[in-house]
């Protein structure tokens, strides 16, 4: 009986697992790197911020455009006229209306024209003789002749933008007003042909009022002027349809890039919030 019991092999021990044995897996999770335990809401910190300024540079920009006021012309002549053209070109700041003149029908024996131009108030002139500007206007003189198809008088003035602006969205032209006084009994209406020239004027859409001719660089538009009459000056509006359809699609994109940006910073401070409430469990556990 004796020997049965001195070999009998002795029981495992059975404890049941404590506190500390618990831990060891939470111990052994404490020691990553805390880079690692930051790295998801920095990654997403970062991808939010990107997105943030690609919206910010993909939004597109609307230069504000002006709209132009008219010019005033005053044509007094004793001979008929067919046509008048007036034509703006701007350059380096200094726009050159041109204004042209074209006889019609028989001329008497001398014949003359007073021309007296007036841009909008607040326009300066260049080079012009102080003889001929004053009150804000600039007067000339012109010779019609049957040896020419036209008698032209040019007019500078400083200013930007001058009887036209565009800005790639948006753009306006201001057909000036034409006073013509005649003492040809001539019934019939002139001709007036108003000219600009400025970028991508075809990429416009003129229909608030059509041009009569209209290039890449160049747009022309035509009235009538009564005989011993005048016509209203006129502003004329004109959009870029496919600018506009761009701007819309690039501001679609950058609103689903804000979007975009302000989930995964959202993403990111909840990540950052766990990280710290873990931190936080873990120094109230026992040691």
């Amino acid at each position: 009986m004796s020997d049965i019991l001195a070999t009998r092999t002795p029981e495992p021990d059975r404890r049941v697992a404590g506190p500390q044995d618990i831990s060891q897996p939470i111990a052994a999770a404490d020691k990553r790197p805390r880079l690692k335990k930051t790295l998801a809401p920095l990654i997403l910190a970062v991808f939010g911020l990107a997105q943030f300024v690609a919206a910010f540079i993909l939004y597109p920009s609307t230069p504000e455009g002006s709209t132009p006021d008219f010019a005033q012309v005053f044509i007094n002549t004793n001979a008929s006229l067919g046509i008048i053209q007036y034509e703006v070109a701007e350059h380096a700041g200094i726009a050159k209306v041109t204004i042209s003149l074209e006889p019609f029908g028989k001329l008497p024996h001398s014949a003359t024209v007073g021309l007296v131009f007036t841009p909008p108030v607040g326009t300066t002139f260049v080079d012009c003789p102080r003889s001929d500007c004053s009150d804000g206007s600039w007067d000339t003189g012109l010779n019609l002749s049957s040896d020419r198809q036209f008698a032209t008088a040019e007019f500078k003035v400083k200013a930007r933008s001058f009887g036209v602006s565009h800005n790639g969205l948006t753009a306006a032209a201001a057909i000036p007003e034409i006073d013509l006084t005649s003492s040809n009994s001539n019934p019939a209406p002139v001709t007036m042909y108003a000219t600009y020239h400025f970028s991508a004027a075809s990429s416009y859409d003129w229909s608030s009022y059509p041009t009569w001719a209209v290039s890449k660089s160049t747009a022309v538009w035509m009235e009538n002027v009564p005989n011993n009459g005048d016509t209203a000056g006129r502003e004329v509006a004109g959009t870029n349809e496919n600018a506009q359809t761009g701007n819309e699609n690039r501001t679609f994109a950058a609103g689903a890039l804000l979007g975009l940006a302000g989930a995964a910073i959202l993403a990111a401070a909840i990540e950052a919030l766990h990280v710290r409430d873990w931190d936080g469990l873990r120094g109230l556990r026992p040691k």
